[in-house]
């Protein structure tokens, strides 16, 4: 149905039947999934409209296929986004431990427990135990630092840099106390990489657990603080 109201042509949506402009109806349609536009969403919950579905399913087949083709892009582009020798990793720890203001900041950040294993940074206990779980299973991993960007669902362009990395398979490790089903930087990585979600790390949990108790994360931390830990 279309009419004028207040001189503004409005259309119905067939699946959620809202009135919308038309000059937003398209682009509605296509995202339309019967509970009406994002703003009226039950519970408030903006995020609703996009929950387990694809980017196909949000920007349709040409307009995902052309993001993916941007991110690809951008992530194969060798001067922008080569991975750091072993030189500049270590000028960039220097540089960093040096850095009073990095110091007391990157401690700050967020609320888990921060601190050194070894010389290398985790920034959760989670993290720490997972650290100590890949050694015992000679998994060679070392903190990760190097950023890939990828676009979230608004199409807007972000900077995603994931936990862990093991140079030696090439692979990218992320611990998350959550299942990242909707999450796009996980979801589109173009690179190799195995997450650690809640339920997986039940078993790491427990097996660190068993070995260091509950109150791993004093045993196993460094006891020299770095960065102001």
């Amino acid at each position: 149905m279309i009419y004028k109201n207040k001189m503004v042509k409005k259309i119905r949506c067939e699946k959620c039947n809202f009135e919308l402009s038309a000059q937003n109806i398209n682009k509605h349609k296509n995202k339309c999934d019967g509970s009406g536009p994002r703003k009226r969403n039950i519970g408030g919950d903006r995020l609703a409209w996009i929950r387990g579905k694809k980017m196909e399913d949000v920007f349709g087949l040409n307009k995902s296929q052309e993001i993916k083709e941007k991110i690809k892009r951008s992530l194969t582009e060798e001067k922008k986004f080569k991975l750091h020798t072993e030189e500049s990793k270590s000028k960039i720890s220097r540089s960093m431990l040096e850095n009073t203001n990095w110091k007391n900041s990157i401690n700050k950040t967020g609320k888990g427990l921060k601190g050194y294993y070894k010389g290398d940074y985790f920034m959760s206990s989670w993290e720490l135990a997972f650290m100590v779980f890949c050694e015992i299973h000679n998994i060679n991993i070392k903190r990760n630092w190097e950023s890939f960007p990828y676009l979230d669902e608004n199409g807007i362009r972000r900077n995603y840099i994931p936990d862990f990395f093991d140079a030696e398979n090439k692979k990218f490790y992320e611990v998350k106390g959550y299942e990242p089903k909707f999450d796009f930087k996980i979801r589109d990585f173009l690179f190799e990489l195995e997450v650690y979600d809640i339920n997986r790390m039940k078993t790491v949990l427990s097996e660190i657990e068993e070995l260091h108790g509950k109150e791993f994360y004093n045993k196993l931390k460094d006891s020299v603080s770095r960065g102001g830990n």
